[in-house]
């Protein structure tokens, strides 16, 4: 009766383990790691995320990704479209164009919907296809709004992804529209 017990009760603790992170968070990191579990916290200089076998503080400076488990389809492309190499700014307006942030609850999702449509403005314009004071504009007001995005740092400098010092924007004439 002892082991039937302790077997049924290891099945209920696993059940309500799978169940908690059935949806997961991925962080992705520049190695190449994937770290799957539920974000706690997100600063501009690490990211909890609570795993099954306990927490972890993950640098930013070593996060590659991050998708939310409530992501709507179309923020996934606009992560591809804005990465490494792609390029494909005007793409990536498309896509965040199809969300609707209204229905969206996650405050972290409605920020990485924000950065990214500043970070795709910004990059257009350093193109010289869109207008740099009204990039720098909207880029001021993702930094201003949202001090404790893990973006902070890499909203400083959007002609290079994980970050830069806080006087590239205004020497690319990014910010200097604040």
């Amino acid at each position: 009766m002892t082991k039937r017990w302790i077997v049924l009760s290891a099945a209920v603790w696993l059940l309500a383990a799978s169940q908690t992170f059935a949806a997961n968070d991925i962080i992705k990191t520049i190695k190449g790691t994937k770290i799957e579990g539920k974000i706690r916290r997100i600063t501009p200089t690490e990211v909890a995320i609570e795993e099954l076998a306990g927490s972890e503080m993950v640098p930013v400076n070593e996060i590659d990704s991050i998708t939310f488990a409530e992501d709507p389809a179309a923020l996934k492309g606009v992560r591809i479209n804005v990465g490494k190499d792609n390029g494909q700014f005007e793409e990536a307006l498309k896509n965040l164009a199809k969300i609707k942030v209204d229905t969206i609850e996650r405050a972290e999702i409605k920020q990485d919907i924000d950065y990214y449509r500043a970070y795709a403005e910004a990059r257009l314009a350093l193109l010289g296809n869109r207008d740099i004071v009204e990039a720098g504009k909207n880029m001021k007001a993702f930094v201003t709004a949202n001090p404790d995005s893990y973006h902070y740092y890499e909203a400083w400098d959007p002609r290079r992804p994980a970050g830069g010092d806080q006087q590239a924007l205004h020497g690319a004439g990014i910010l200097r529209a604040s």
